[in-house]
C-alpha cells in the first residue's frame, strides 16, 4: 500500500508540475484554468479556436469535429483552430475556465449550451439555472463574462464537462394521453381516457404510493348509456357525492343509464381512488 501511495503521490507532483499526465493513451494536460486532453482532428475536418467539439464515433481512435446544430454530443472546446490530416491534433479544454465563441450575446450567470444558428459556437441559453432548462437540451457550463457576439470574438466560461442537460419538464416531453372507445377495457397507468360505446365496464389498476394515476371514463357522443368502474381489490372508491370513502373495499362505480354520464378519478394512495369529477347520476356498490 505504500508503495502504492508513494507512486500516486509521484504521478500527482508529475502531473501539476510538468502540466501533463498520460491516461490510457491520451495526454491529459491541466492548463491554465483548465483540464483538457489532446485528441486527433478527423482528416479533412477543421475544428476552430472556441469552437464546442465532440467525438465522431465513426471513426477510429476517438477523433473529434466541431459539434452539430442543437447537438447533444459535446466533449469540450477547442484551444486552437486545427484542420486534420490523419496525423493533427487539437487540445480540448474539458473542464474548468476556457476562451469560447458565442453565436449570441451573454449575459454573466447564465446557463451555456450548444449553438443553434451557427456550427460549433456556443450559446446563451438565457436561463440562470438547468432546472429552467428544457430536458434533452444540452448544457455545457455557465458564462463568466458578458459580450456582445460578433461570431469570432471569445467570452469567459466555465466548462461543466460532458453529461450535463436541462431538467425542465416541457410540453414536448410530456406524452399525450391516451383515449379509446368501445365497451369494456382495462385501463394502463399513470393516464388514460375511455369513451363509452354502450353499456360498458372500465377496470382500472390498483393504485400506488406517491403516483397519482389518473383516469376519465365518459359516454361517447349520442350515447346515454350506464358505465361500470369494477371493483378494484383492497381498493376503495370515494363516494361520488364527496361525502367520504366507500364502506367497502373492492367496490363498483356504476352510473345511471338514460343522461350522460362521466366520471374522472385519481389515485391518492395505495388503497384510495378519489372522485374529483362527476356528470350524470353515479352510485357506489
Amino acid at each position: 500500500m505504500k508503495n502504492v501511495a508513494n507512486v500516486c503521490l509521484l504521478l500527482a507532483v508529475s502531473a501539476w508540475g510538468q502540466n501533463a499526465v498520460e491516461r490510457q493513451g491520451q495526454t491529459v494536460t491541466l492548463g491554465a484554468g483548465y483540464m483538457s486532453s489532446t485528441k486527433l482532428v478527423k482528416s479533412g475536418s477543421t475544428v476552430t479556436a472556441g469552437h464546442a467539439v465532440k467525438i465522431d464515433a465513426s471513426t477510429p481512435g476517438n477523433q473529434v469535429v466541431e459539434c452539430a446544430l442543437s447537438d447533444v454530443e459535446f466533449l469540450g472546446v477547442a484551444a486552437s483552430t486545427v484542420t486534420g490530416d490523419g496525423i493533427a491534433t487539437v487540445e480540448v479544454a474539458l473542464r474548468g475556465t476556457v476562451a469560447a465563441v458565442p453565436e449570441n450575446n451573454t449575459t454573466i450567470g447564465h446557463i451555456a449550451g450548444i449553438g443553434t444558428t451557427a456550427t460549433g459556437q456556443l450559446r446563451d441559453l438565457g436561463q440562470v439555472s438547468s432546472s429552467q432548462v428544457g430536458v434533452g437540451t444540452k448544457i455545457v457550463g455557465k458564462w463568466l463574462q458578458a459580450i456582445t457576439a460578433d461570431g469570432t470574438s471569445t467570452a469567459s466560461l466555465q466548462l461543466y464537462g460532458p453529461g450535463h442537460f436541462g431538467a425542465q419538464l416541457q410540453a414536448a416531453n410530456v406524452p399525450a394521453t391516451p383515449i379509446s372507445a368501445g365497451t369494456s377495457v382495462t385501463l394502463s397507468a399513470p393516464r388514460q381516457y375511455y369513451r363509452c360505446s354502450n353499456t360498458c365496464t372500465v377496470t382500472p389498476p390498483a393504485p400506488v404510493d406517491n403516483a397519482a394515476y389518473e383516469f376519465c371514463v365518459f359516454d361517447d357522443a349520442g350515447v346515454t348509456a350506464a358505465i361500470t368502474l369494477a371493483g378494484v381489490t383492497s381498493v376503495y372508491y370515494g363516494k361520488p357525492d364527496h361525502s367520504g370513502w366507500a364502506a367497502t373495499a373492492g367496490h363498483t362505480l356504476t352510473s345511471t343509464a338514460g343522461t350522460w354520464s362521466k366520471a374522472c378519478i385519481i389515485g391518492v394512495d395505495a388503497t384510495h381512488y378519489l372522485v374529483v369529477g362527476t356528470e350524470g347520476a353515479w352510485t357506489a356498490n
